[in-house]
């Protein structure tokens, strides 16, 4: 394979990775505070459900149930009684009004389990928490980690269903980095008669265990995924060069050939996973098969 087409297919799989990545990803807008932030590929917000008193939207990864996200506000400032509000305005009420000591008060938790930590310029506090939940009659001990920080006169808690050992952990982490917050622009609420409480350890996360058996994906999703990116990407390639073409292809013609397939393997890919899960086709594998491709095209060739 010559050097030139090598880079050009390079380019060309970087260029349909990041379409595939752009087009699975969604920005999500907290429309009283103007908060926004993206999620991460392959997470889907969830139908708010009832129970969620302090949730304002729930977030699941496509790949496990069991991996969730929870986001939720306080408005502080219109919470807080008129007489108390005199000498200050709304953006007075931020990170330098509180430290860890307040944070391990407002969750109820030891000190210890308070950790600082900063993710686009923003300090949150690290809050881990444990419950203990009854499945089935058997206690199972569930670690929820919260980030929570205080801007603008509003409280935002951001909830993940683990610990950093999750594998999803780092799509947590991700997610924070593309948080905006709007601490310049007047925002509006309607006042509390009483203030809601931060996040419990009782989360719906806690809950939806009750009713999901997976925890990650097994081997038989795996194997089944690579049997149809295999069925779509390359059998027909090897249809193609041994059962119609028998005959190697010169190294130009299959140079043309691989890039068009590449296109029309990665539409077909896109149609089959928006019809199983809604999602968009990842467009990272299209270098490796459209390498393996011109291989088998070109394979008996000694100018290949």
């Amino acid at each position: 394979m010559s050097r030139k087409f090598f880079v050009f297919l390079l380019v060309f799989c970087v260029f349909i990775g990041a379409y595939a990545v752009g087009a699975d990803t969604v920005r999500y807008t907290h429309e009283a505070s103007g908060l926004s932030f993206t999620l991460p590929a392959g997470w889907s917000q969830m139908e708010t459900k009832a129970e969620w008193e302090y949730i304002d939207a729930g977030f699941s990864c496509d790949a496990d149930p069991l991996a969730l996200i929870y986001f939720g506000t306080s408005d502080i400032w219109a919470q807080t009684d008129p007489a108390d509000k005199i000498g200050y305005q709304r953006s007075d009420i931020n990170a330098e009004m509180f430290n860890a000591a307040d944070f391990a008060d407002i969750y109820g938790v030891d000190l210890d389990a308070v950790k600082p930590e900063t993710y686009n310029n923003m300090q949150y506090y690290k809050i881990l928490q444990t419950a203990t939940k009854s499945v089935n009659g058997v206690d199972i001990t569930v670690t929820s980690t919260t980030m929570s920080c205080i801007d603008n006169g509003w409280m935002y808690q951001f909830q993940f269903s683990g610990t950093e050992e999750s594998p999803y952990y780092a799509d947590f982490q991700a997610l924070l980095n593309t948080v905006s917050y709007p601490s310049s622009q007047t925002t509006t609420s309607t006042a509390y008669t009483t203030a809601p409480a931060p996040f419990s350890t009782d989360t719906p996360y806690s809950q939806t265990m009750e009713s999901k058996d997976s925890l990650s994906w097994s081997f038989a999703d795996i194997l089944l995924s690579l049997v149809i990116t295999i069925t779509v990407y390359t059998i027909p390639v090897l249809v193609y060069r041994f059962g119609i073409r028998k005959t190697p292809m010169e190294p130009h013609a299959a140079k043309r050939f691989t890039i068009v397939y590449a296109v029309i393997g990665f539409v077909i890919m896109c149609i089959l996973v928006a019809l199983v899960n809604g999602g968009a086709a990842s467009g990272g594998g299209l270098l490796l098969w459209s390498f393996i491709n011109y291989k088998i095209l070109t394979k008996g060739n000694l100018q290949s």
